[in-house]
């Protein structure tokens, strides 16, 4: 009776250390998925944030691949040349359209330049 006492104890035993076995696997397998899961979902995230850069960079790209072509040709060297480096072509004549507002202010720095004593005079000399 004892022998059967004995085996049944350690049936029990070995059931629940068995059955703790399996809940700590499952338990383990559980929190190992959710964090593979959490991990998916982050590197998704940077997945669309480097694809949206791509995009940006591939559209910079483009942008830049027209402008070089642009720059490269005659009509742009021949702009810049005119516009920044005052240059002309031979034979040809430069005019310069002056502003009204330039003119007077370039008025108002020579005036800012005389001396007071210039400045009474100029008062009696109106006259």
């Amino acid at each position: 009776m004892k022998n059967k006492k004995y085996k049944s104890i350690k049936e029990r035993i070995i059931s629940v250390i068995l059955i703790l076995i399996v809940v700590f696997f499952i338990g383990f397998f559980v929190v190992i998925n959710w964090k593979i899961n959490k991990r998916r979902s982050v590197l998704s995230e940077q997945v669309l944030t480097l694809e949206q850069e791509v995009r940006e960079m591939e559209e910079k790209n483009r942008d830049l691949k027209n402008k070089k072509e642009e720059t490269e040709s005659d009509e742009y060297i021949e702009k810049v040349a005119r516009e920044q480096l005052d240059l002309k072509k031979p034979g040809e004549e430069v005019y310069v359209v002056q502003e009204e507002g330039s003119a007077s202010a370039e008025a108002s720095a020579d005036e800012e330049k005389q001396t007071w004593w210039d400045k009474i005079k100029s008062i009696w000399m109106r006259d």
